[in-house]
């Protein structure tokens, strides 16, 4: 047999999130005085991840101030318009609760229920800039129009807000649920042309009491990056009388080799499991070879590749549901030793005996 390998790979995918924001613009009519004031239902959209697929992932090399996700929540304002003097709706809003300690952590955010994680809360409208909701005594101006009648008698101002998570700190990691005493002040109102505040348009709201207690239950995960991601592992070469008996490895002995993760968060806590890519049913400890074989060689008969943890001596069972804890991070790596066999199966002839693999990092 000549220059045997195993080839060891790893897939790794990307995604891309976009957020769209929407600008509406208004334009007025005619004069308009605004009455009978509620805000309707606000909308919240589902939260995009920006790194995995259904968990925030976070490793050692992962910023803080770091947007982890984000939703948007359309809060509209509602009025009945009557022709009259004109008046301007607005929609005003701050925090007045930062949650935990009682204000507003670093990054404008407020404390969820996982250390480490914070929420901010973004706005935009056809009359303000994009901004983030602050902590004020005073709720702040988020958006702003000219009343106007209708046809059915009501209008409708609109606010677009964007909830973020951010990375404000370490952390063990868990499901975002709730933002612990987190409390918001949103008021819908009009004044007229004089900047006198009308008294039969006024209404509250504390849609931080009603929309942020459930961050859709959002997993954050500490998770590691990968050293390498394609492994090769040379075995050398070996004589069919190295191999005396069957299901035993060769008597040349293993070649051994690691996978290495880097940039670790001290929580986080990798398993690993491998798949053949020859045979991807395969659920064995035995890794079978490759049909194919460099400069057109015969494939070697008789053997398989067994792989085995060289921390116990235990061997390695390919397919999805044989997996193995990596080890503890130790200075932001984490370091599985491995050693792989030739092992008989039956009569053993000469040739090429190469074999591949794909190993998946899962993390709790």
């Amino acid at each position: 047999m000549t220059n045997p390998s195993i080839s060891l790979k790893i897939i790794l995918k990307y995604n891309l999130l976009m957020i769209f924001f929407t600008f509406l613009s208004n334009y007025t009519l005619a004069g308009a005085t605004a009455s009978q004031c509620y805000f309707d239902n606000a909308l919240g959209g589902p939260w995009n991840i920006y790194a995995g697929n259904n968990k925030i992932q976070i490793s050692n090399s992962t910023p803080v101030g770091t947007v982890l996700a984000a939703r948007g929540i359309t809060v509209f304002g509602v009025y009945t318009g009557k022709s009259g003097e004109p008046d301007t709706v607005r929609i005003k809003g701050s925090w007045i609760s930062g949650g935990v300690g009682g204000g507003l952590a670093d990054y404008h955010t407020v404390s969820t229920n996982i250390p480490g994680i914070g929420l901010r809360w973004r706005y935009s409208s056809s009359s303000t800039s994009n901004g983030i909701l602050l902590r004020n005594a005073v709720p702040i101006i988020l958006a702003e129009e000219a009343a106007e009648t209708s046809a059915v008698g009501s209008g409708t101002i609109q606010l677009t807000t964007v909830q973020e998570l951010i990375l404000t700190g370490n952390t063990s990691g868990g499901v975002v649920t709730s933002t612990p005493g987190a409390a918001t002040n949103f008021i819908l109102d009009a004044i007229d042309s004089t900047g006198v505040v009308s008294k039969v348009c006024n209404a509250t709201g504390d849609f931080g009491d009603k929309y942020t207690l459930d961050l859709g239950n959002v997993q954050v995960q500490n998770v590691c990056e990968i050293e390498t991601p394609s492994i090769q592992v040379m075995m050398g070469s070996f004589s069919t009388t190295d191999f005396p008996s069957i299901n035993s490895p060769s008597l040349q002995g293993g070649t051994r080799f690691s996978i290495r993760l880097n940039n670790c968060s001290a929580a986080a806590k990798p398993s690993i499991y491998l798949v053949d890519i020859n045979n991807r049913n395969n659920v064995s400890d035995l890794l079978s070879l490759s049909p194919a074989t460099e400069f057109g060689a015969p494939p070697a008969q008789g053997i398989a590749i067994r792989l085995k943890l060289i921390s116990n001596n235990q061997s390695i069972w390919f397919g999805s549901n044989n997996s193995y804890l990596m080890g503890s991070v130790i200075g932001n790596m984490v370091e599985m030793p491995l050693q792989a066999d030739y092992i008989r199966t039956g009569t053993v002839t000469a040739g090429h005996a190469n074999a591949a693999a794909e190993f998946f990092i899962d993390y709790p």
